[in-house]
């Protein structure tokens, strides 16, 4: 992330660079990166979901004046299919999940992020270690 900001100023400018995250954990990286050179804005805030998030005026304001965007995928941020529009000419938009070295993991199943039943008619737990 670092390599991409340092490329989305040329010839070392001193300007502060606008950058946006798409979500918080993208957001907190952002700003470790940064540092004390700027501050980066957040699209997604609250606890507003990526999935259904549903964009504002004052979200797109926050688009068009952004030099830098950073969004995970389309999948986490489909609102971004049709708010990469509102970038202005020049508006580096970088997909983390594309970027070069990352690795995308299978999806998870089983253990916790398997279904299960948290009891039945009598009471019982299902799914469960019953000895603890």
């Amino acid at each position: 992330m670092a390599g991409l900001l340092a490329l989305a100023v040329p010839g070392g400018a001193r300007a502060e660079l606008k950058v946006l995250a798409t979500i918080k954990p993208i957001h907190a990286l952002a700003a470790q990166v940064m540092g004390a050179t700027g501050t980066p804005g957040l699209l997604v805030g609250g606890t507003a979901s990526p999935h259904t998030f549903s964009m504002k005026p004052s979200d797109a304001k926050k688009l068009a004046g952004a030099d830098v965007v950073f969004q995970v995928s389309e999948t986490i941020e489909p609102f971004m299919k049709k708010a990469r529009r509102m970038l202005p000419k020049g508006a580096m938009l970088v997909t983390l999940q594309h970027a070069a070295g990352v690795v995308s993991l299978p999806q998870r199943d089983g253990g916790p992020f398997e279904d299960h039943d948290h009891g039945d008619a009598k009471g019982a737990q299902k799914g469960h270690d019953s000895s603890g």
